[in-house]
């Protein structure tokens, strides 16, 4: 994944991140979660970038002033990751997936999705459903998108397959077959919104 990659994954989380600031976490902390994602396969090739505070304060004035917005990407999974929070405590992850091409491979297509299921299953251990959500929740954005349905929402939001359990919600926004976009975020000034979001680099 290039730097160009890299600058559009921070644009997407940037846009969404809203100030609807509190003092609530998710249950895994960073280093935790880029174990189970990123940092789960050869780390000599993780990056773990730290977005520094004038593009913060370009791309978004929602975070506290003690808030930080880390870019992890793993060139050998083809994953990247986005977190906010402060420290180790982090109260929103989002993960970008181009799946345009994936299907090329199936085990590094089964690997990466098994790696998701491993995430939401531990955000989320008391939902039996969790380790099947990225793949479901995909299947559902996709299938509700414009592209498929050929009508326009009257809600763009619409779009967004979410759910909330105990203060935290998983939000799925997709592009079929181009991409889809996971959002765990223990704070609701975060879930994404269509109606905002941009997903271009200026």
């Amino acid at each position: 994944m290039d730097r160009l990659a890299l600058v559009l994954l921070t644009t997407i989380f940037m846009a969404s991140v809203s100030s609807g600031i509190a003092s609530d976490w998710l249950p895994l902390s960073r280093s935790q979660t880029v174990n189970l994602t990123v940092g789960s396969a050869n780390t000599e090739s993780l990056k773990i970038e730290l977005v520094d505070e004038q593009a913060k304060a370009k791309k978004t004035k929602a975070l506290a002033p003690d808030e930080s917005v880390w870019v992890a990407v793993n060139t050998t999974l083809a994953m990247g990751i986005l977190m906010a929070g402060k420290g180790e405590n982090i109260h929103t992850i989002r993960i970008p997936v181009f799946t345009l091409g994936m299907s090329a491979n199936q085990e590094k297509a089964d690997r990466f999705f098994g790696l998701l299921s491993d995430l939401f299953s531990n955000i989320f251990p008391d939902w039996p459903e969790a380790r099947a959500w990225p793949m479901n929740s995909l299947r559902e954005a996709w299938n509700i998108n414009p592209l498929v349905t050929k009508k326009m929402p009257t809600d763009p939001n619409d779009q967004i397959i979410k759910k909330k359990l105990g203060g935290i919600t998983s939000a799925t926004f997709g592009v079929p077959p181009d991409m889809v976009i996971y959002t765990i975020t223990a704070r609701d000034g975060c879930i994404p919104d269509v109606s905002r979001e941009i997903l271009s680099i200026d």
